[in-house]
This record gives structure tokens, sequence and C-alpha cells, in this order.
């Protein structure tokens, strides 16, 4: 049976047992075990690898960190692509085995941990996850001290009012302690330091009166609305308009790629989201790029791009996705990704996409349902980032998994305003595989008047407050309400 059962997000923790096989139905203390061998499999588990490397070198030519002539470099990157695969059930790892079926009892949701705790959680993992963890990051923990004068101490007590400890001593902020994680591979680099969630304009969710007003700005703005009357206000593409029961496409009218569309629900708001209007927007795409490709076939990397009300930036209130498809290579926020797994499985011979799902389902930060994986990331771009993948964008359990991410978002986690970028898997089928990757954050309260994002988020390195852990704890929660339905 395959990892991937339905209701059965598998989340293989400090259990984990890398290179050991038991036969169909064999029962085993997973933890006892894991103890028991750990010594062992420290010992061994670097020289298998190791002996692994040996083998697969013999009669290649050296790997070197030397800088290499662009041709070359273009010559390699090529090579590199057309190895990249997605595998997450078996990856393509000649010098490590993962458990074929996870034989410890799996928990019902997520120990109570925060990302602070994750120095300590990293001592606690499997042999192979620690490897994984140890080749993809870069950990960094900084402390933050400072003096606070008495005639300073009121004001600040009343700025971090929301926090829930003691506020008398001020010692939370007096030392402070920042976790630095950085993917050595695709260079996302994440500063976290809680206590900046507990400042002013920093809330749990909107108050009942502010609700209120969201929706009724929302119901207000049919009146007008372009996009509930698209037949007469919309542009169509040059081939004509696909549309469905609950979906339609319409050209946008100010591109910013030769081929640039909008996916339109039928259904205005876009604070109700449905299973099915997720599944036909992910089926309308799809026929759409389809359409594309078979006009221009070197056009073959889509991209869906969805920015919700305001807030975000989204120019219409009406529900709608931003459609575009790319020449040559994904846009270069995803290319860079895309590049950094690539350089990875050169190097280790291993998944990089069924790496980091290991990481982070040693983690208890991921959920798994048939071929599709979601998890809340640990080295986000934004607050609450949750990121769905799978091998392909048809597959039911991505639009799934897509839809229980959404509700996690504007559900237990109270976001209203959220921005989301989907890459699909490449049109051409002879091209290098890639799965279809979805990647979601928080943009914060909808009627704030100041910006999320500022000269760090454009220039440095992605500053966020809110908990990956606390989310994991809520996309677990709705996964098993969503499953149970």
């Amino acid at each position: 049976m395959s990892l991937f059962t339905l209701g059965n997000f598998s989340t293989i923790r400090e259990a984990e047992i890398s290179i050991l096989k038991y036969p169909e139905g064999c029962q085993v203390d997973a933890p006892q075990m894991a103890s028991a061998f750990s010594p062992l499999l420290a010992m061994w588990t670097p020289l298998v690898y190791y002996l692994g490397l040996l083998v697969n070198s013999a009669g290649k030519k050296p790997k070197t960190d030397s800088p290499r002539s662009s041709e070359s470099s273009r010559s390699s990157r090529s090579s590199r692509s057309s190895r990249s695969s997605w595998s997450p059930r078996s990856p393509n790892q000649p010098y490590e085995q993962r458990p074929h079926k996870l034989l410890a009892p799996v928990p019902k949701e997520v120990d109570v941990y925060s990302f602070a705790d994750l120095p300590s959680m990293i001592d606690k993992l499997g042999p192979s996850s620690s490897v994984y963890f140890e080749r993809l990051y870069t950990l960094e923990i900084s402390d933050g001290n400072l003096d606070i004068p008495d005639s300073f101490q009121p004001k600040v007590k009343k700025m971090f009012a929301a926090y829930p400890g003691d506020l008398d001593g001020l010692e939370f902020v007096k030392k402070q302690n920042v976790v630095v994680l950085y993917n050595k591979y695709t260079f996302e680099e994440t500063l976290f330091n809680a206590l900046r969630g507990y400042r002013p304009g920093y809330s749990a969710g909107l108050a009942p009166e502010t609700e209120e007003k969201l929706r009724q700005m929302v119901e207000d703005s049919k009146d007008g609305c372009d996009f509930c009357h698209y037949e007469q206000r919309t542009a169509k593409d040059q081939w004509g308009r696909i549309e469905t029961e609950l979906c339609y496409v319409a050209s946008n009218v100010a591109k910013y790629q030769g081929h640039h569309s909008l996916i339109v629900p039928k259904q205005h708001s876009p604070l109700e989201i449905s299973l099915e209007i997720i599944q036909d927007l992910l089926r309308t795409s799809n026929k759409w790029f389809n359409q594309v490709y078979s006009q221009d076939p070197d056009m073959q990397y889509p991209h869906i791009m969805w920015d919700n009300l305001p807030r975000s930036s989204a120019s219409q209130m009406h529900f709608h996705w931003q459609a575009s498809v790319s020449r040559d290579r994904y846009y270069a926020r995803a290319n860079q990704i895309r590049d950094g797994a690539a350089r990875y499985e050169e190097i280790h011979q291993s998944s990089f996409w069924a790496d980091v799902i290991a990481v982070h389902e040693a983690l208890g930060l991921a959920v798994r349902l048939d071929d599709a994986v979601a998890m809340a990331y640990i080295s986000p771009t934004k607050e609450k980032e949750l990121i769905v993948i799978s091998e392909s964008s048809t597959t039911p359990a991505f639009g799934r998994l897509l839809y229980i991410a959404f509700r996690t978002l504007m559900g237990p986690m109270n976001v209203r305003s959220l921005s989301c970028g989907i890459t699909f898997e490449p049109r051409d089928p002879n091209a290098p595989p890639y799965p279809a990757i979805a990647r979601m954050v928080d943009r914060g309260d909808p009627f704030d008047r100041r910006n999320d994002v500022g000269a760090m988020e454009f220039f440095g390195a992605y500053n966020v407050a809110s908990d990956p852990f606390a989310l994991a704890r809520a996309l677990h929660s709705t996964f098993e309400q969503e499953l149970n339905q």
C-alpha cells in the first residue's frame, strides 16, 4: 500500500528508520527500535552513502565547484534539467532507502512545538531525515538583547499588550531569539522572531463588525462589475472563449505576457470558496494552457497568480486567477527553485522534493492525500505559507489539497486577503518532469493601511512572525475534518 493512503497523513518522526525493512504484517515498536539502532545507523548510513558516491563516480570526471564558462554552464543546466525528477513515493536514490511502510502509530495531530524549538527538534530527527535536513538547510540562532529605560517601559508594554506571558519585567523583549533558516539550494532565507507577531496590527482575526464591513464591501462591488457581465464587458482570446458551468476565460486587456488571460469563476465573492470551484478552476486553466500550447508549442511553462482582495493588489474584487505561459523556463522566482532542485539532485542523486517532504513530515508539518502533499513550509516567503505539490495538476488529490489549504487559511487561520502562485507541470510531454506546485501566503488585515512588504522583502530576506507549527496544527485539523465529511 502506498504511503499516500487516503486519510493517513504519514508523519515520519524520530521513529523513522531509514535502512530497515520488515515483512508485511510485522509489528515493531519503532521508537524503541530507532533508539536501539541509532548508534548503528549513525555509523553505517554515512558509509553506505559515500560508498554509493564512490561507485557512482567510477569512470566519471570528478565534480568541482570551480567557475565554468557560460557555454559549459548552459550545457550543465540542460543536463541537470534532463535528470530532474519528481517521485515522492520512491525517489531515485541508490545510496539510501526510505522505509517502504510506516510501522509506528501515526499521531493524529502535530505535537505542540514552535519554530523557536526547531534546533532541539532537529537533534531528535531520525537518521535519514537528519541527513536530508543537513543537506538542504543552514540553521542559525541569534540573540537580540537590549535595555529598556523605565520611562519607555509603559509604551513597550502597551505595544506588546497581546503577548500572552508576563509583561511586568519585559524579559521577553529584553532577551529575544531570532531563528534564521537558509535553503542552500533554492536560496530561500527566512528570519523568524515570534515577538514580532505581537506588535500592533497583527491580530488573530477580524472583529465581527469588521468582518461584516468586508462582506458588505464585496457585496456592493457587484454593481458595475465587469466580470459579472463577462459576455459584454470582457475580451476573448483570438481562438474564442473557453467556458464551463462554473468558470470562463477572459483575455487580459493589459498583458504582462504574450499569452495572458483570466480564469474567472462566475461566482463574484472571493470569500466563499468551494471544492467544486477549485477543481473547475484547475480544469479550465489546463484547458487554456493546452490551447496555448497547441497554438504555440514553444510556450510550455504555465503559471497561475491569484491575489485576493485589494489588500493583496487585486484590481477587481470579483474572484479571478491570472493565467500566463512562458517560453523556455518558469518565471524567475519559480525557476530559481527548479534550478536549485536540479542542482541538489545532481549532487546527491536524490529527489529534492521527496527529501523536502521527508523533512516536513518528520517535523509534523505535512499531510498526504494519494499522490499529493500539503506542507506548512519551514522557509516561507511570507506569513502562513502553505505549499501543495503533486506530480500533476490534473490529479483529484491536488485539487482537494489545494482546497484544504485555502480552507485552512480562510478558516482557522482567519486569513481574508491572500496571494497564491501555482506552477503547473510543463506542457511538452517530452520535457524534463517537474511537479505542479501551489504556494499561498497571508497578506494581512484587508483594512490595514500599511503595506505588508518592504525593503527587507524586496532586497534582503523573508521576515516572518507567524509560526509554521501553529499553521500545521490548523492544516492537520482541517485535513481531518475534510476527510471525515
